[in-house]
């Protein structure tokens, strides 16, 4: 016994759960590469800001750079880091803790990709509710 209209329903609803999915796969994407271009943008170091690129890794967009010295200038060594780094959120702190080595660094925190990350989260989640219910 089927009822009326049960596969319908169903189509319906695996057809819009693929098209939130592609929606949202393109709001992420896009979110980075602001991400991305804000944090080029705020970088002091065009060394650094010439490395820092965008990839899409296990299912995500991530804003990174192989260069070691671009966690010292984001997050600073010694005294800069240890007053800098606690106001970060959890897995920022995390992540700056994983380059800080003895203390006794000399090098001021200029942060670029935690803020260009900041402002651009802050408003992904409108812009995907907005672009969710535009399809």
């Amino acid at each position: 016994m089927k009822l009326q209209g049960f596969d319908t329903a169903i189509a319906a609803l695996k057809k819009r759960q693929q098209t939130i999915k592609r929606v949202t796969d393109q709001v992420m994407q896009e979110s980075a590469q602001e991400v991305l271009v804000r944090a080029k943008s705020k970088c002091r170091f065009t060394e650094i800001a010439s490395e820092l690129t965008l990839q899409y890794i296990d299912g995500a967009w991530q804003v990174s750079t192989q260069t070691p010295e671009s966690a010292y200038v984001e997050f600073g060594t010694g005294l800069f880091a240890k007053r800098y780094v606690p106001s970060l959120p959890g897995s920022w702190q995390e992540m700056a803790w994983d380059f800080y080595i003895n203390g006794k660094g000399r090098t001021p925190d200029y942060p670029y990709l935690y803020p260009a990350f900041r402002e651009v989260t802050a408003h992904v989640m409108d812009t995907l509710a907005e672009a969710i219910e535009n399809t």
